[in-house]
């Protein structure tokens, strides 16, 4: 019933030619993981407790919808004309190994790493943007794209991904309710929040440098105690005084 009202709402764009924006935020794919047609159920469960099986089926079902919505574009005409984004916020610990379930308190590579898709009709073929980024970043790409200003007088943390790399040492903070992350240029360092503020000497902490392999983003374990140490407490404070 969505989709068909997306479709319905494209049609009517395509006939009023007029801009528009379109946002679709999918419920799929999210715990129990199992809401998917008869038609994308795959990938059968195999071990009690690795739902990663369910998971794949959600996404398949997702990029059935997601290039449904694209070819209803392109049957109106309006996919020449128009910048399309797919991404999402964040990954999803799937209880492989005995491991957790869901996100929101924990920080690792699969949960930070998220995809980011554009289709532009002004930029023809395919091309690898390997510029580390986070969400603050999208707004300020697409206005880049869309050569659009950014607006005067606002407070805009995040970068173009297709700006020229810049000379500074910008930090990309990662937060969950307990863990945290730093990106510092290509090293990717966690921490714990409850362990900070209970005042332990020695938090724990994993690290990763990040690098490419085509298409795939990959988290390499290096050494936590050769990286300088990372704190949440400056994007708290940030935070705290904005809401003031």
């Amino acid at each position: 019933e969505t989709l068909g009202a997306i479709r319905n709402q494209i049609k009517t764009y395509a006939g009023g030619n007029q801009r528009f924006f379109l946002t679709y935020v999918p419920a799929a794919p999210h715990y129990p993981y199992d809401r998917v047609p008869e038609a994308f159920h795959r990938f059968k469960p195999v071990a009690i407790g690795d739902y990663t099986p369910l998971y794949l089926n959600e996404l398949l079902y997702m990029d059935w919808v997601t290039a449904s919505i694209v070819d209803q574009l392109k049957e109106s005409g309006l996919l020449d004309n128009t910048l399309v984004v797919i991404t999402n916020d964040h990954g999803e610990m799937l209880g492989a190994n005995g491991g957790p379930i869901g996100h929101g308190w924990a920080i690792t590579p699969e949960l930070a790493n998220a995809p980011l898709i554009i289709m532009d009709p002004q930029s023809h073929g395919h091309h690898l943007n390997y510029t580390l980024g986070s969400q603050i970043d999208l707004l300020p790409t697409l206005l880049d794209l869309l050569k659009i200003s950014v607006p005067a007088e606002q407070l805009y943390e995040g970068r173009s991904l297709y700006a020229p790399e810049a000379g500074d040492q910008r930090l990309i903070y990662l937060n969950s309710y307990e863990q945290y992350g730093v990106i510092s240029r290509n090293r990717f360092v966690s921490g714990d929040r409850k362990a900070d503020e209970g005042g332990a000497s020695s938090s724990p902490r994993t690290a990763y440098a990040i690098s490419n392999q085509g298409s795939k983003t990959i988290f390499t374990a290096v050494d936590a105690a050769e990286e300088p140490p990372v704190s949440i407490r400056p994007f708290d404070e940030f935070q705290e005084n904005l809401l003031r």
